[in-house]
């Protein structure tokens, strides 16, 4: 179907959002719908200046007039689950809609669209098809000209046929054929060849929100949804410790303050969570609050020294925020995978001191799968993301330094050019936490400023970095417009077999040699054991 800029009338836009509200798609989303509906009924008031984070929580779902949109991203959040929702419907139930609503991405203003039927192949004109293009042979016809031996030649070619394309599936799952990515094939040590057929990521499971549970330590909040999309709630399940506030907010690797601004702490405490049967991933927050050099309290490495146990199982032993997370006033999380609860139902997990007092600021139990870890996707933009393949992209985390840049030309050689329309570029590293393992590691690229029709001009040789990974060169000299051939084009490169180092974080370092490094995103993929 393809769009028309003519404007319905305002019958027929109200039609319009009336079927979707009825239809199955935002019945079971009421927040959904009351968010459609607000920004429709703003738009056809002629009030579509006044559609922004702040009026649309207070007017349509009740904020207080206090509301802070930087501190509480429940707007944005929505509008990624609401643009889902309209593209589901009408690939859905919509698909024959002659109006469709659309809600443009980083804008609350909706727009509509009439949408007008593709000519039907039959309705094309003769005179269209190219003369040296062969007659069209329609199935009954070919069919109808096998007769004879040649009918029973059918069989036995598909029964060759499926033998031999099950060995070569088999032997691609075995990794024979290796991983292809826009041109990048590592093999097994670890050196790259040019090919162009690229392959997809393994398949991996998105952990469910209905069974995740997450926890803001020493927090009385009744629930809050983090910059990443992630629904919080205040501190329970607790015994022992007591609730405190972090007297300076965290500013590195930091996306969300809300998570660090309030943490238990004590000489022992305990968590006993309850959850249902199963394997579980859990991911505990730390940030040191008052040691280190030119802090409160002055000190540095080994001033706070704890343990922590899962159902009696060490967890971390002689455990150091300051010494793990490289420095005070920085973000550290550490992953723990293949965790289940106890024969009680619960999931005990004890704080022990050893120096200074144990302390947590937050706790995430999501479901996990056996033997690895979950996916990591970060698309460098300040909202999650949702792929056409509804594989969910989280936003930018686990950075430092660097800035982050909206582009506006599309990236073609994608089926994913929203993935491609954001950047952090500068002198930059990611630090991931992951548990222990092997990864691959997959980063999206694209060279928007440089080239023949691009704000910086120049070309091959304009842009040229190198990537570091813990410390050891793992892309030297990458031109992105040489590899690509031009601007604005995809490129993926994808690693194997990379550890974390021994403090359980993959760190990334972006080096510039001429101008300045770039990324778009990044996939963290665990590899089976």
């Amino acid at each position: 179907m393809a769009q028309s800029r003519t404007l319905p009338s305002l019958d027929e836009m109200r039609s319009e959002l009336q079927a979707i509200l009825a239809s199955s798609y935002l019945k079971r989303a009421p927040a959904l719908a009351k968010f459609l509906t607000f920004i429709c009924e703003e738009y056809f008031q002629g009030r579509s200046d006044h559609l922004k984070e702040y009026t649309i929580a207070v007017g349509a779902f009740g904020r207080p007039e206090s509301f802070q949109p930087k501190e509480d991203p429940i707007i944005r959040v929505d509008a990624i689950r609401l643009r889902k929702c309209l593209r589901d419907y009408y690939h859905g139930e919509g698909q024959s809609d002659r109006i469709q609503i659309v809600l443009p991405k980083g804008q609350y203003v909706p727009e509509f669209y009439v949408v007008e039927p593709k000519p039907a192949p039959e309705t094309i004109s003769a005179s269209a098809a190219s003369e040296s293009d062969p007659p069209a042979i329609s199935p009954p016809s070919r069919a109808a000209q096998l007769s004879g031996p040649a009918r029973h030649l059918k069989p036995l070619v598909l029964g060759l046929l499926i033998p031999a394309l099950g060995i070569l599936v088999f032997l691609a799952w075995k990794g024979q054929f290796g991983v292809i990515r826009n041109g990048v094939r590592p093999d097994r040590s670890g050196a790259s060849s040019q090919d162009n057929s690229p392959t997809s990521a393994p398949p991996m499971t998105q952990p469910s929100e209905t069974e995740a549970l997450r926890i803001l330590a020493g927090s009385t909040i009744p629930r809050y949804i983090d910059q990443l999309g992630r629904v919080w709630g205040g501190d329970r399940f607790f015994t022992g410790g007591k609730a405190e506030e972090t007297l300076f907010e965290p500013t590195v690797r930091v996306e969300d303050r809300t998570l660090w601004r309030h943490y238990r702490g004590g000489e022992s405490f305990q968590y006993d969570i309850p959850l249902k049967p199963g394997v579980y991933e859990l991911r505990l927050f730390f940030t040191e609050p008052v040691f280190g050099v030119d802090e409160l309290r002055g000190g540095g490495e080994t001033a706070r020294i704890f343990d922590v146990l899962a159902n009696g199982r060490p967890l971390l032993q002689g455990f150091d925020i300051l010494g793990d997370a490289g420095g005070p006033r920085t973000a550290d999380i550490k992953v723990f995978t293949d965790l289940a609860p106890g024969p009680d139902g619960f999931l005990h997990i004890r704080f022990v001191s050893r120096v200074a007092g144990a302390l947590v600021n937050a706790l995430e139990i999501v479901p996990g799968v056996p033997g690895r870890m979950q996916p990591i996707r970060i698309v460098t933009h300040n909202v999650p993301y949702f792929s056409n393949k509804q594989v969910l992209w989280g936003a930018d985390q686990y950075y430092s330094g660097g800035r982050y840049h909206a582009l506006q030309v599309p990236v073609t050689g994608t089926a994913e050019p929203e993935l491609y329309s954001t950047e952090r570029f500068g002198n930059f590293s990611y630090t991931i936490p992951v548990a222990p393992g092997h990864y691959s590691v997959i980063f999206h690229f694209s060279e928007p400023y440089f080239g023949p029709s691009g704000y910086g001009r120049g070309g091959i040789g304009s842009r040229v970095f190198d990537v570091y990974f813990n410390g050891v060169a793992l892309i030297k000299d990458l031109d992105i417009y040489r590899e690509t051939g031009g601007s604005n084009r995809a490129l993926q490169k994808e690693f194997r077999g990379l550890r974390p180092n021994a403090l359980g974080k993959l760190v990334f370092t972006f080096q510039p040699n001429r101008n300045y490094p770039c990324v778009n995103a990044i996939e963290i993929l665990p590899e089976a054991s």
